[in-house]
């Protein structure tokens, strides 16, 4: 993919902040009297499949920091394909100094760092990955306790929808960054 392609589809990514925030207003929240009123059928849940649906809810803490992290990496990759595009252009114009600033930039700087964001990348697609799961899990969960009806009604919200986004931005910022790194690559051996 060519460096302006490559700033385009990273562009495009759409925002892990908008799709957590719409998924987790429309999914299930940690049961308590003033929550999930979106889903009044959970409210008459036994007591015992509150507490398993909690309980299940509580091991989701962790992965959903890591994905609001999300944000984060999706800046770091913008700023990645600036110093694509001005690499290129030190590298055409054959301006030493500037091309070694930026590959220390990339390679050296601690909050900077290619192989850092490239762990993130991959900690934010195992944190979907794991709220996938869990998501899968609750979900069956409740669907056995409750009318096929109000199953019915709780499958209509869009909460899965915005989960298959959240999927969709860890599958394509792991293939983005895949080629982020390979186009780095591929100019600091032409150096």
């Amino acid at each position: 993919m060519d460096l302006r392609g490559l700033k385009k589809e990273v562009g495009s990514l759409a925002k892990t902040k908008d799709s957590l925030q719409k998924f987790q207003e429309n999914w299930v929240r940690t049961m308590k009297n003033t929550t999930n009123l979106h889903l009044p059928f959970l409210h008459e849940l036994p007591l015992e499949k509150i507490k398993e649906i909690n309980s299940q809810l509580a091991t989701l803490r962790g992965p959903m920091k890591d994905i609001r992290q999300g944000i984060e990496i999706q800046e770091k990759m913008r700023l990645y394909c600036h110093y694509l595009i001005e690499l290129k252009l030190a590298q055409i114009r054959d301006h030493q100094s500037k091309q070694n600033s930026i590959i220390a930039n990339v390679l050296q700087d601690e909050s900077l760092k290619l192989s850092t964001t490239i762990s993130q990348v991959q900690k934010f697609h195992d944190s979907v990955n794991h709220l996938t799961k869990q998501y899968n899990k609750i979900n069956k969960t409740i669907t056995r306790s409750i009318t096929l009806e109000e199953a019915q009604e709780f499958q209509n919200y869009p909460h899965q929808e915005h989960l298959g986004n959240l999927r969709g931005i860890a599958k394509k910022q792991k293939n983005l960054m895949k080629e982020i790194s390979n186009n780095f690559a591929a100019l600091i051996k032409t150096k």
